[in-house]
């Protein structure tokens, strides 16, 4: 664990180190955050609620979103493309520890520096912007940690079973566009899912996409429907209440993602090759 851990505090350094590029990054999602909020303020123009949600709670969740792609999901498709380019990958293999978890204690380490530069400020200038905040019960709250946390790890796993095709296809910058933009939409981090047509919704529902963000959002939301997915079945099976489907959902996903990742990224490390270095 120590040796992991150090890969944690190499981050830490390196995003201080360069935290000018974080707060330029930061402006960029400002930009994001007061774009988003005028669109959806459009949107509801003649309108009271849509898709279950009124204006000022559409606000808030979009604040709450924007905030958690700031900074604060763990990922790794940035990192693995650039090593493989560079030819760094060959050391980062002869290291004697796993790479993937190497790489995921340095997203953690990342995490830490973007979160406190990059998410809590877009979250307290969205706040003062809307001048809205519902009541949130500390179960709530704390239930939305959990499973922010357990979203984040998530979503790792995820972008490295997919990041890991840099192995074969050489480079990185088709994979991180398509997870980039695929995941902003699977995720409901740029518009929650019951905005989707029905069909798309129950499909999106059998994915692990909605348990990244969807999920804790939902419940710091106080949502009390469970929409699909594995959640419905576990709520009918064992008579859960609506919070207890979601995360046990949630740890389902992770239990099923975290070793096919591994599967995946094994079977792509074989065709490793030097494109420089």
């Amino acid at each position: 664990m120590r040796h992991y851990l150090a890969f944690s505090s190499i981050a830490i350094k390196e995003g201080l180190a360069f935290r000018i590029n974080l707060f330029t990054s930061l402006f960029g999602g400002f930009f994001r955050l007061i774009l988003l909020i005028s669109v959806w303020k459009a949107i509801y123009i003649g309108h009271s609620r849509l898709a279950g949600y009124g204006k000022e709670e559409i606000l808030f969740y979009m604040v709450i979103a924007t905030a958690m792609s700031a900074g604060g999901l763990l990922s790794v498709g940035s990192i693995l493309g650039d090593r493989n380019d560079s030819g760094d990958i060959v050391i980062d293999l002869t290291r004697p520890v796993s790479l993937p978890w190497s790489y995921f204690f340095s997203s953690l380490g990342d995490f830490g520096v973007k979160f406190w530069i990059k998410s809590v400020p877009t979250l307290l200038i969205g706040l003062i912007i809307i001048r809205h905040i519902p009541p949130i019960a500390g179960s709530q709250f704390i239930w939305f940690l959990l499973l922010f946390v357990g979203g984040s790890f998530l979503h790792f796993w995820l972008n490295l079973a997919l990041a890991s095709f840099t192995f074969r296809t050489k480079s990185s910058y088709g994979l991180n566009i398509l997870w980039g933009s695929g995941t902003a939409f699977l995720t409901g981090l740029i518009v929650p899912i019951s905005f989707y047509p029905g069909i798309f919704q129950d499909i999106i529902l059998w994915t692990p996409f909605p348990s990244v963000a969807y999920t804790p959002l939902r419940v710091l939301m106080g949502e009390s429907v469970v929409m699909g997915g594995l959640a419905e079945i576990y709520q009918k099976l064992f008579h859960l209440p609506v919070t207890g489907s979601l995360v046990i959902e949630q740890f389902s996903w992770i239990l099923l993602v975290l070793p096919m990742a591994f599967r995946i990224y094994q079977w792509n490390e074989r065709v490793v090759e030097v494109q420089g270095g």
